[in-house]
């Protein structure tokens, strides 16, 4: 006498685990997941969890984090409010976006980040970021050569006339006139 069991659905299980792992592994955002160890303090919270995005976004290895509290790891969070919001997502289930976190310390690379915070299961937070510190610089330099046209454009000798396709004038120099 033998025994039939259809696997199907054990199988749907590990392969769904598997990319689950793998989006995880491969994706180009940062995750961080932390666990808070006891309910009542935000100081407690724990990363058990970090892809490898994170550390070539942070530049902490994940070697020297995971297992640690985040006052351990990103001392400078907690002056700016981060781990307290990251208590509230966990207590309410909820979630919170920063879209400009100014962050360095002796071990992560100097930066700008835009982060998303969201509840998980068992007193768990997921934190999704990804550096913006290049797209920062890149509008800094666009506001920079803005302002040198403007003011090549207001303090030039010669009269200077922009006019759209129709023949409207759209801006002109004190010169014109």
């Amino acid at each position: 006498m033998g025994i039939i069991k259809n696997i199907t659905e054990i199988k749907r299980n590990e392969i769904a685990l598997k990319q689950a792992a793998d989006i995880f592994e491969n994706i180009q955002t940062g995750i961080y997941i932390y666990e808070l160890e006891d309910p009542d303090d935000d100081r407690s919270l724990r990363l058990i969890a970090a892809n490898p995005a994170s550390e070539i976004l942070t530049g902490a290895p994940l070697k020297d984090i995971i297992g640690k509290t985040i006052d351990e790891n990103f001392p400078g969070l907690r002056k700016k409010g981060i781990p307290q919001m990251y208590f509230e997502v966990i207590r309410t289930k909820s979630q919170f976006a920063i879209d400009d976190l100014y962050y360095s310390d002796h071990r992560v690379l100097e930066g700008a980040f835009s982060i998303k915070a969201f509840s998980l299961p068992n007193q768990r937070i997921g934190i999704a970021f990804e550096s913006i510190t290049e797209r920062i610089e890149a509008d800094k330099i666009l506001r920079m050569s803005e302002e040198r046209y403007r003011t090549l454009f207001e303090q030039a000798a010669d009269g200077i006339m922009v006019g759209d396709n129709s023949g409207k004038i759209i801006n002109a120099n004190n010169n014109i006139l």
